[in-house]
């Protein structure tokens, strides 16, 4: 095989080559380009839900701010306005009258002041998650319902934004135990290990039927979209007469 040939055939080589080598690039850099564009829309498309999730999120509560108004505080104005009218009406006030009055004007400021906890808890900014919860218990504590308390001492330590949606988790679970549960105790215990998280919340109520949706309101989308923006497993567990509970887990 003369010089010139081997030539012709080396090049036609190094063509090929070269040419494969190019369809390569290219075509990894289309296929980067398709996975970056791809990674670009499912950003876009989480963003877009955490956007939906937060809205949803307030409008509930705004529901809900607005159910207590109107269920606990409308009546209790009401009520407080005819007593007043008709004090003005009688000639002569009885002791009786002036102590009813002073007690309807006390349940509205206790009302107030649950709303007002409610609506954001002044003591998970001051004093931290530990101190809010515990606020929480020693609130809805009563003669019927007793609500105990662990948690890890150094939970503060937690991101703020977590911090909060820890404690209306919590806040949702207790609220949603006296609505409709029938409990007599609720147990809440938080155990911190490093950078991992675990939160149990349990009542000992009548607990529901987890297979159909009717029982799937409002509170329990809340706390899982709660727990889904700040990066938490969440799993609820309920079964007729033995109560109800809710874990939620840091996914690290």
């Amino acid at each position: 095989m003369n010089s010139a040939v081997i030539i012709i055939i080396v090049s036609l080589c190094l063509f090929v080559f070269a040419t494969f080598l190019a369809s390569f690039f290219i075509f990894h850099n289309r296929r980067m380009n398709q996975n970056k564009d791809e990674i670009q829309r499912l950003e876009l498309e989480k963003a877009k839900k955490s956007l939906v999730d937060s809205i949803q999120i307030q409008e509930s509560e705004r529901a809900r701010i607005g159910a207590d108004i109107h269920d606990d505080l409308g009546p209790t104005m009401s009520a407080i306005k005819l007593k007043i009218n008709n004090l003005n009406s009688e000639k002569q006030v009885s002791e009786r009258d002036i102590s009813q009055l002073k007690m309807m004007i006390d349940e509205t400021i206790k009302s107030i002041r649950s709303l007002s906890h409610s609506l954001y808890p002044n003591t998970l900014e001051k004093y931290g998650l530990k101190s809010a919860i515990e606020e929480l218990a020693n609130r809805i504590n009563s003669e019927n319902l007793t609500v105990t308390v662990s948690i890890h001492p150094f939970l503060d330590n937690l991101k703020f934004h977590t911090q909060i949606n820890i404690y209306r988790i919590l806040q949702e679970f207790c609220n949603n135990s006296i609505k409709y549960s029938n409990c007599s105790t609720i147990d809440i215990s938080i155990i911190q290990s490093g950078e991992n998280v675990s939160i149990c919340a349990y009542d000992n109520g009548s607990g529901f039927d987890t297979t159909t949706d009717k029982n799937h309101g409002i509170g329990i989308r809340n706390m899982k979209m709660r727990a889904s923006a700040i990066n938490y497993d969440f799993t609820l567990e309920s079964k007729i007469n033995e109560g109800t509970k809710i874990t939620l887990d840091s996914i690290l």
